[in-house]
């Protein structure tokens, strides 16, 4: 059967966008699975394999930013580091270049940056931390009460050096405070509380959200990422010489040895 030149358009362009939903769909399913070997990677070729085969998806750029982001923190080779690095960096430009009033792009984009950055040191790198916190203001002007956004802020101003770039404990602070006030139900914000509060000679206060975090039970969004930051509460408490109460243990278990959160110029997840 010979099919007529228009009809036959129309049906590879429908195959196209059919296998781009299928590998959309593939991808959500993949991350669902994030905290097992290898997932993490296949939703980023997934969401890859989308765009390619239909770039209008301009959205897919945003999970496929902070797929990428994961993959970074949690690979250990240093050379592979920098690869998923870089092609976070250039996954986040285009999530904001194509989502310019979304948020969620702006913050997963300034997270990249602060990741690309950590594994370039160096004067631009430095550069670079400037515009991922400029990244993270404009997220804010987007959405003031976005707890993911001031969660971020926080961990640039702690761990950024004074004098040369943006770090300010106080500022720290008070975005820390900012992302448990509009979000307390997920346990990255009281992670980033807790360490501002120790940055700031509040030691009681940060017990206390350690704790609050050994209690919390999983958003859906956040299973794999709520049992790695129990696993740094519980690590946190011991450096300050803090034992968690009964009920806490209890209610974490062994659930807390997942992952381990700690990327160096970012802490999500």
């Amino acid at each position: 059967m010979t099919w007529p030149p228009v009809r036959l358009w129309l049906l590879v362009a429908l195959s196209t966008y059919v296998y781009a939903e299928t590998s959309s769909q593939q991808a959500q399913t993949a991350w669902a699975n994030r905290d097992q070997a290898g997932q993490t990677e296949k939703a980023i070729h997934l969401w890859q394999e989308a765009l390619k085969e239909n770039p209008t998806q301009a959205t897919l750029w945003i999970p496929l930013t902070q797929a990428l982001g994961r993959q970074v923190r949690h690979t250990t080779d240093s050379a592979e580091k920098k690869k998923w690095a870089d092609l976070g960096r250039e996954a986040g430009e285009q999530a904001v270049a194509k989502n310019p009033q979304s948020a969620e792009a702006w913050a997963y984009n300034a997270e990249a940056i602060g990741q690309w950055a950590n594994l370039h040191k160096g004067t631009s790198s430095l550069k670079k931390v400037k515009q991922a916190v400029a990244a993270l203001k404009k997220a804010l002007e987007i959405n003031p009460h976005y707890a993911y956004a001031h969660m971020l802020l926080a961990e640039f101003y702690r761990q950024a050096p004074s004098v040369i770039s943006v770090g300010d404990k106080k500022k720290a602070l008070a975005e820390a405070e900012a992302a448990v006030t509009d979000d307390p139900t997920h346990a990255i914000n009281h992670i980033a509380y807790a360490r501002a509060l120790i940055d700031n000679n509040q030691r009681e206060k940060a017990i206390a959200q350690l704790r609050q975090v050994l209690t919390l039970p999983a958003p859906p969004d956040a299973v794999p990422e709520t049992k790695s930051d129990q696993e740094t509460a519980h690590e946190l408490l011991h450096e300050l010489g803090a034992t968690e109460t009964t009920a806490a243990s209890s209610t974490t278990g062994m659930a807390c040895t997942v992952e381990n959160t700690s990327n160096g110029a970012t802490c999500g997840h």
